[in-house]
């Protein structure tokens, strides 16, 4: 099974916006592949340095493989290139540490990086017969939420904010830009799908523009509000709770697929039996009003098939991609 490879943004593009001089440093805080870190480093050239953070550690083992190419190359890059296995939320202990000062620009990519994109599969391009793959995403900003239904969502609602009171309530709206793909889309989500990944889930379910395949989401749907205080620490308060268009709550019951596919393990997989853990599974989390006093009981894992050898969600998905067309032309048919 072909499944066409993820585009990342182009070095150019980022170069662009960073313009990058010589002697200024940069941080790339998902350096991934290193091809914006390599970019950047042929601009700050003869002095410039970047620091690279990347927290996959096999990515991170690789990537360090491919730098020592690069250290040999004209960029001359042994001094001027300092990578860390290591998360960005951790960005300001990590600068205090390389003391790495003064910082010119840095570089946020959130997303899976094209390593992780060309290794799995992953990915989605507007193209027949390949799934969203929104396994494992832990969302990202609101409003990106909002942009991304967008791309699909002729019109309707994409998403509603109910809170205690009422100038918490807020409700956003697709809009018709004549660019909306017309293919169908099959949505892969999991227990690892959370956030604005079920807002863009929940969006597309409600709408009808797509179905969902895998397993009941996490259930991240809090909006939480800071609030700075006069001492310089700040007050972090859950003011709202997210709602999909039509009225489903998203907090602590997560999003439930059309067609409800559990993942198998391949046997170089399996570890010890475990049930994922969502949003209702964590102490002193926020109550979905469908929810009972009683304490959740984790039934133990069921036992998996020992010769699946690959991905029977994202197969489970194309499959159904490739039936849509197959039905599609059987009604055509039927209809004459």
């Amino acid at each position: 099974m072909h499944i066409s490879k993820h585009i990342p943004v182009l070095p150019k593009e980022v170069i662009e916006y960073l313009d990058p001089k010589p002697n200024e440093n940069f941080i790339d805080c998902t350096i991934g592949e290193g091809g914006h870190t390599t970019a950047i480093l042929e601009r700050n050239k003869p002095k410039g340095k970047v620091l690279g953070i990347e927290i996959d550690p096999e990515l991170y083992q690789k990537l360090k493989s491919r730098m020592a190419e690069i250290r040999n190359s004209k960029l001359e890059t042994r001094n001027r290139l300092i990578l860390v296995n290591d998360s960005y939320v951790n960005l300001a202990e990590t600068v205090r540490k390389q003391r790495f000062k003064p910082v010119s620009g840095i570089l946020f990519d959130l997303g899976f990086s094209s390593w992780h994109l060309e290794e799995s599969g992953r990915g989605f391009s507007f193209e027949k017969n390949e799934p969203l793959d929104m396994r494992y995403n832990p969302g990202g900003l609101y409003n990106q939420a909002v942009e991304v239904s967008e791309v699909f969502l002729k019109s309707g609602v994409i998403v509603s904010t109910r809170g205690r009171v009422k100038n918490m309530d807020s409700r956003f709206m697709a809009k018709d830009d004549g660019n909306e793909p017309a293919c169908p889309i099959v949505v892969l989500v999991n227990e690892g799908t959370a956030s604005a990944a079920e807002i863009v889930s929940g969006a597309l379910q409600d709408s009808g523009r797509a179905l969902l395949l895998g397993t009941q989401t996490f259930g991240k749907g809090s909006v939480q509000t800071v609030i700075p205080l006069e001492d310089g620490s700040a007050l972090k308060l859950t003011t709202a709770k997210y709602y999909t268009p039509k009225g489903r709550s998203i907090q602590a019951e997560g999003i439930t697929p059309d067609v409800v596919v559990k993942y198998f393990k391949t046997p170089e997989e399996k570890g010890p039996s475990s049930e994922p853990m969502r949003e209702q599974d964590i102490v002193g989390h926020i109550r979905s009003p469908k929810e009972k006093d009683s304490p959740k009981t984790i039934e133990p894992a069921k036992k998996e098939s020992e010769n699946l050898m690959e991905d029977n969600q994202l197969k489970a998905a194309v499959d159904i991609i490739k039936s849509w067309e197959i039905f599609k032309k059987t009604s055509s048919g039927l209809s004459h």
